[in-house]
């Protein structure tokens, strides 16, 4: 320890020295002296008063550490050798600091420039919880800015884990309401038996989830549900092949119910069950087995060879009727239907009326005539129409026309080259054009091929002439585009130099040695192209396709998938 005594005051600056006595003095002084400069006796060692310090347990004092004593404080020993403690600042949540590394993010009203904006909310009071943490309920949140605050339970897609589940239900889709609330509208409770499929069920009574036996495996049969909705009964499905005469099954193997070839119909031979159980007939004789047996023109969807082509028609599909011959209505091309009613015309002022009904015809109407057989004695007394009864749609055919000549021998065509001449013997003979437009019946959908009943009206308007309808025909005219193979034609001639109509199709070809066979080099590029444009969906042969439709090349004289049924004869 190093001393000076300037005047009263003595300072006694400590350099890293123990301390062995709590009594201030310096060596050279004979009498210990206080702070305040009064001497003081040296205290007796075998007085009770006095307080001895062991050496063992002197206080260092650290040399960093230096206290300075204002020259105005005395400060004074106590004989009972006591001190007074030294105290230092508070450090910690409360200080009124924000201590990063304390983990601290504010203090006291020190929010280290965070408010509720910087924290998310939409406004409001931002303040700090006494362990220094931020207290944001006097913040303000927004439903709809995207974040589940507050109250809120969810916010858009965001549901803040809830599901249908954790709100008490068995399953179904939770969404979010616009005011941030749950939207439990799709959630659901599965009920087994009340007959809505839902959830884990399989089926639930009547609804079997657009189940069925065959879509389950079987051919046939009716499937349930069971009690529990936990499977599908199959119990009343059946399987074609098991040997087993199940419902709705004809045969099945040898199982035959009792079916013979007779019992079918037909006149012998040896029935089957076929592999679908159904009866198989093809080994029978007679109408109806399904094959062209002898004497018969077709039998079911077998035509013998018999095309529309064949029997003289642009196209289209003969029909085989019920006692296997063959009708050629449904083929594209002329059909004419007549009768001959010997009706009176007059004398009398009045009407005649016949109708012929038209049935069979496919494809779409593309022209129309009326032939009309007649004797009246004075022509320009009548009014002659004719309607189509469904339609209800009349065209004029003639009236008041050729004066006092007689008689009628006539076909009324739109084509005709002009109207009647009016020279005896017959007055209005040969082709001869309407007074009416008869092609107003084309693509008419109420007219539509011209199926339905014709009616011929001739009224005679003046008393004292008279005659005869001895008969009148309707002809008919079916094809199956306005003009497919035009257009077929230009889809060709677009891609090849040689476009040839083939059997009412078309054929596109790139070598010249092509032409005029059916049958060319293999390795020649080489087309068919299809000629549909109706509304019924036929082209000229009368199967699908559209207009232009370039079938796959192959080999022109090995027909491949999807050309023969489109060529007719043309691979023969």
């Amino acid at each position: 320890m190093h001393c000076v005594s300037p005047g009263l005051l003595r300072i006694c600056v400590v350099l890293s020295v123990p301390l062995v006595s709590l009594v201030s003095g310096c060596p050279q002084d004979a009498t210990p002296i206080d702070a305040s400069g009064t001497s003081t006796d040296a205290p007796d060692p075998t007085s009770e008063s006095s307080t001895s310090i062991d050496p063992d347990t002197s206080t260092s004092v650290d040399p960093v550490t230096s206290t300075t004593l204002d020259p105005g404080t005395s400060s004074s020993t106590e004989t009972s050798g006591s001190s007074e403690e030294s105290t230092t600042s508070f450090v910690g949540c409360g200080d009124g600091d924000v201590d990063l590394q304390a983990d601290e993010i504010c203090d006291g009203d020190n929010l280290d420039g965070r408010d509720c904006l910087s924290e998310d909310f939409a406004g409001g009071v931002l303040a700090c919880n006494p362990d220094c943490t931020l207290d944001t309920s006097g913040c303000l949140y927004e439903c709809g800015d995207g974040e589940v605050q507050g109250d809120e339970q969810c916010e858009g897609n965001d549901l803040d884990g809830g599901t249908c589940l954790t709100e008490g239900f068995e399953g179904g889709d939770l969404e979010c309401n616009a005011d941030c609330t749950y939207d439990l509208s799709a959630c659901e409770n599965y009920d087994c038996g009340d007959n809505l499929q839902a959830g884990p069920e399989t089926c639930d009574g009547t609804d079997l989830d657009s189940e069925d036996c065959q879509s389950l495996g079987f051919d046939s049969g009716t499937v349930t549900c069971l009690a529990d909705c936990s499977a599908f009964d199959t119990s009343a499905c059946y399987e074609c092949g098991n040997g087993v005469l199940d419902p709705s099954e004809e045969c099945d193997g040898g199982q035959l119910a009792g079916a013979t070839c007779i019992s079918e119909g037909l006149d012998g031979g040896a029935i089957s069950c076929a592999a679908d159980c159904t009866l198989n007939l093809t080994a029978c004789v007679g109408c109806g087995n399904g094959d062209a047996d002898p004497g018969e023109e077709c039998d079911g969807s077998d035509y013998d060879g018999t095309t529309c082509i064949s029997l003289g028609f642009g196209g289209g599909q003969p029909t085989c009727s019920a006692n296997c011959t063959i009708s050629d209505l449904s083929c594209a091309g002329v059909h004419t239907f007549c009768t001959s009613p010997a009706s009176a015309i007059g004398p009398g002022v009045g009407s005649t009326q016949s109708s012929i009904p038209v049935a069979g015809l496919a494809g779409a109407l593309r022209d129309i005539d009326v032939f009309i057989d007649a004797n009246h004695t004075q022509l320009s007394d009548l009014d002659i129409d004719v309607r189509h009864v469904g339609a209800n749609l009349s065209v004029s055919l003639a009236d008041d026309q050729c004066g006092a000549n007689n008689d009628i021998n006539a076909t009324f065509d739109q084509d005709a080259a002009g109207a009647p001449d009016c020279t005896e013997p017959n007055a209005i003979e040969g082709n001869v054009l309407p007074l009416g437009d008869l092609d107003s019946y084309v693509d008419v959908d109420a007219v539509g091929t011209g199926n339905g009943t014709w009616e011929l009206t001739i009224a005679d308007q003046v008393a004292g002439e008279g005659g005869t309808l001895d008969q009148w025909c309707v002809s008919i005219t079916t094809g199956c585009g306005d003009d497919p193979v035009a257009d077929a034609l230009v889809a060709c001639m677009v891609e090849f130099p040689n476009c040839d109509v083939v059997d009412g199709g078309v054929v596109g070809y790139g070598d010249d040695s092509s032409v005029g066979s059916n049958c060319g080099n293999a390795d020649s590029p080489w087309r068919w192209y299809c000629t549909e444009d109706d509304l019924d969906g036929n082209n000229y042969n009368c199967s699908p396709c559209e207009v232009g439709e370039v079938l796959a090349p192959h080999d022109p004289c090995q027909c491949g998938a999807g050309t023969s049924e489109l060529v007719g004869s043309f691979c023969g």
